[in-house]
């Protein structure tokens, strides 16, 4: 009995299948590198501008910092991407289990983001905390570094 409630769900789900839509894996492809390139760009950008404010700190710390840095800018710059979705989509999704059960979900970039702040957050935290207690560092390179951080990575 259970296998042919599985068939039935399987034959439904694939009717639900859009038949016209049809991946040409060339065009993936091409538009990944594009989205990549794009993204790489922004990112080593987005590590500039941290590393223009942390100029003045002690180069074995920069180094120590070096991925930290790198995964700041990622989020930094995947947390933007986000926001663009979500204020296109907004944060609600609509969601369908079988026939008769539907209805609205958190979206996936929604709970993505929230993720992504989260980790972005303690993230700079721990890089603020590393340069207060860094004799080599500053207060302004300090307050500068929260200034980016409160501004929202602009």
């Amino acid at each position: 009995m259970a296998t042919l409630q599985k068939k039935i769900q399987n034959d439904e789900f694939s009717e639900d299948i859009d038949e016209d839509v049809i991946f040409n894996e060339s065009e993936v492809d091409e538009d990944a590198q594009i989205r990549f390139k794009k993204n790489d760009k922004a990112i080593k950008a987005e590590k500039k501008k941290l590393l223009k404010i942390l100029s003045k700190i002690d180069e074995n710390l920069i180094k120590i910092c070096d991925s930290l840095l790198e995964n700041i800018a990622f989020m930094s710059v995947t947390l933007d991407d986000l926001i663009k979705t979500i204020k296109l989509q907004g944060v609600k999704e609509v969601y369908k289990n079988g026939k008769n059960q539907f209805g609205f979900k958190e979206s996936v970039e929604s709970q993505s983001y929230n993720k992504y702040m989260k980790s972005y957050q303690s993230s700079m935290k721990l890089l603020i905390d590393m340069l207060t207690k860094d004799e080599s560092s500053n207060d302004n390179e300090v307050e500068k570094l929260k200034e980016y951080f409160a501004r929202g990575r602009k």
